[in-house]
């Protein structure tokens, strides 16, 4: 910043889950939307009530109190609205490591193609490694489906904000399923970018050389739990 009159704005809204740029990154162009992998999901609007907003700047921290209101053309009773929000925050926990899943399964599926790209052009790799990239694609078009109902579970939240009523029981059993199908998603990724990938490359190519592992996932935590 600097010295002067500056100004913030807010949207009274959460930080995103990600942002356009690694949005486009991952699946090109693409709408906006609570939850989706389009251009810049938004976060969830917050509760009404009395927030801190503080600023550091040059070794001063300077804060003040604002108060958030409800739109008073929307009737809905409290416990109504914080069991809305709840969902909501049950819903949006799930979209960065759905985004996350959905980047890495795209991450493997280029480099077990660059890998049977060698083997296809040798003649001399054992069948076997033909064997187990043909396998790990299988496995991983398993991993997607199921990261399908992850997806529709993380971006339930945004539906579930564009109406002033109490989420639906099918909202919640989509957002209880994605929970329940998130573990052995991650695990079975995770498989795959430390175990399987990595003992392919080593076989296909001298060490050092070849495509680069990705990153492990990180498990994610249910709010509230």
């Amino acid at each position: 910043s600097v010295a002067g009159v500056n100004e913030v704005m807010w949207d009274l809204r959460m930080d995103p889950p990600y942002d356009a740029d690694e949005a486009r990154d991952v699946f090109g162009g693409g709408g906006r939307g609570g939850g989706s992998f389009g251009g810049g999901a938004r976060g969830p609007s917050v509760l009404p009530g009395t927030y801190t907003l503080r600023l550091e700047a040059g070794g001063q921290t300077l804060s003040t109190r604002v108060e958030v209101r409800g739109d008073p053309r929307i009737e809905i009773s409290d416990t109504d609205r914080r069991a809305r929000h709840r969902a909501i925050l049950d819903s949006f926990a799930l979209a960065r490591p759905a985004f996350d899943a959905f980047r890495a399964a795209r991450a493997i599926s280029e480099q077990v193609s660059t890998l049977r790209d060698v083997l296809d052009s040798s003649d001399t790799a054992p069948d076997a490694l033909s064997d187990e990239a043909r396998q790990i694609n299988s496995t991983l078009r398993e991993l997607r489906q199921q990261m399908n109902v992850m997806r529709a579970g993380s971006s339930a939240f945004g539906a579930i904000e564009r109406s002033h009523s109490p989420p639906t029981e099918d909202q919640l059993w989509q957002i209880d399923n994605a929970w329940a199908k998130a573990p052995a998603i991650i695990e079975g990724l995770n498989d795959l970018i430390t175990n399987r990938v990595p003992a392919l490359v080593s076989q296909v190519y001298a060490p050092g050389i070849g495509p680069e592992p990705g990153e492990a996932l990180e498990m994610p935590t249910r709010p509230g739990r």
